[in-house]
């Protein structure tokens, strides 16, 4: 049975949030009051589709968390639109 699309990127994102909790180098910003007080064994990550459709892994449900660097992400995906992966 073929997977949609939507599936495949609940994988991938459960993938990387998988990932992001193996990483144990750093510490939460401690200039910023909200990134100071977080426990940082909470990863979250999300992706709202096109069609309203919004793919959730990690402490999402059991945690609230503040957008930091959320420009960054569109940054980087209009540079990769525009010159390529490489």
């Amino acid at each position: 049975v073929p997977v949609s699309a939507p599936e495949r990127l609940q994988e991938i994102l459960d993938l990387a949030v998988g990932k992001a909790r193996q990483l144990r180098e750093g510490s939460p910003a401690t200039y910023i009051p909200e990134l100071a007080n977080v426990d940082p064994e909470m990863t979250s990550a999300a992706i709202t589709l096109m069609d309203g459709q919004t793919l959730v892994a990690g402490d999402a449900a059991k945690h609230r968390f503040t957008l930091q660097s959320s420009a960054k992400v569109l940054l980087l995906s209009g540079l990769l639109e525009s010159h390529g992966e490489d």
